[in-house]
């Protein structure tokens, strides 16, 4: 089962701690679990640190209602494998793959205008980048 935050309900299972900081927003501040697959509830800001040096996580899906993933997010998930960023996000921060030596694949948004300097510092397997192209411009092609 995943255990959301009071509002949410599923039947799946997290360890997720959120917080609230103006009764708005709901940001995912840490995660404890030892899943090997995620796909994150929608939450506003995926919190630096949340996922760092977590040992169990291989692949994650961020939804689109991630506004914000915040830099070293994800420092030194070492069994990270792919990572699929659904999320409404204009960039990715310095440091938020730092060390996810095992990361070979990211599917980045159609939305991302900026990926920051050592953004994926570390990443000694990442082979491939796929970028999602915007649905218009596919049409037109």
């Amino acid at each position: 089962d995943y255990v959301f935050h009071t509002e949410y309900k599923s039947n799946l299972k997290y360890d997720l701690d959120y917080i609230r900081p103006d009764n708005k927003i709901i940001v995912l501040d840490k995660y404890r679990g030892d899943n090997k697959k995620l796909i994150l509830p929608p939450v506003d800001v995926i919190k630096s640190s949340a996922f760092k040096h977590n040992i169990y996580v291989e692949e994650i899906v961020i939804p689109y209602e991630v506004q914000v993933i915040e830099g070293e997010s994800f420092v030194g998930c070492s069994r990270l494998k792919k990572i699929d960023i659904q999320a409404n996000i204009k960039s990715i921060n310095m440091l938020t793959f730092e060390d996810c030596i095992n990361l070979e694949e990211v599917i980045l948004p159609n939305t991302l205008k900026i990926i920051e300097a050592l953004a994926f510092q570390g990443c000694l397997s990442l082979s491939k980048l796929n970028f999602q192209m915007m649905k218009g411009l596919m049409e037109e092609m």
